[in-house]
């Protein structure tokens, strides 16, 4: 399945950032509260936005866990996505200090590795990306910040849309972003394969 990945159509981009603000979430002002400390060891997790709690949320479908967190940051692989739920698949390991959540990559784990040139759609420079879940058409928007600053958020190729997100995830969310969002963090880059999924690389690795 081939998709477009960039904007260029005036009536697009309204679309686009219409369904932007449509499906914005904010985070609640409330604290978390008091949560089970999470296990130790490498497990396969999904991430998502709790839309009744109204808090970022990891799951560990293993041991039928669920935690709450404001504040994401470390480094875990990423998998895929469940695109019906909303959900982004990791394979690692995780640690909670409070309201912050800390992801570690599977010791075993090697580099994601490159695209042949043939399969690429299109190599993103490195950028803070914004990650989040399009739920009406059960896809993924990747947003270059840089880009946005510069042009605006419906600046030339600012947004594209993914199919599904896989590889080496540098992960951050900010506590005090009060927005489902979650990022790639620069210098780390994306390159979007030429059936749409995005594939996210870590320069230190």
């Amino acid at each position: 399945m081939t998709i477009q990945t960039s904007y260029t159509c005036d009536e697009e981009i309204s679309l686009a950032i219409k369904a932007y603000h449509e499906d914005n979430q904010f985070q609640s002002s409330e604290p978390i509260g008091e949560q089970p400390p999470l296990p130790g060891g490498v497990f396969d997790m999904l991430l998502s936005w709790d839309r009744h709690r109204s808090y970022m949320r990891l799951e560990i479908p293993e041991i039928d866990g669920k935690w709450h967190f404001k504040k994401l940051q470390g480094k875990v692989q990423i998998t895929g996505t469940d695109n019906e739920r909303g959900r982004i698949l990791l394979h690692g390991m995780a640690r909670l200090d409070g309201e912050v959540l800390s992801l570690y990559r599977d010791p075993a784990s090697t580099p994601h590795p490159p695209l042949d040139a043939q399969d690429i759609g299109v190599e993103l420079p490195p950028t803070n990306s914004r990650l989040c879940y399009y739920r009406q058409k059960r896809l993924w928007r990747v947003r270059d910040e840089r880009l946005t600053k510069e042009r605006g958020m419906a600046g030339k190729d600012t947004l594209r849309l993914v199919t599904g997100l896989v590889g080496d995830w540098a992960s951050n969310k900010p506590s005090e972003d009060p927005v489902a969002h979650v990022f790639h963090r620069h210098p780390n880059y994306v390159v979007i394969d030429r059936a749409g999924v995005g594939h996210l690389y870590d320069v230190s690795l």
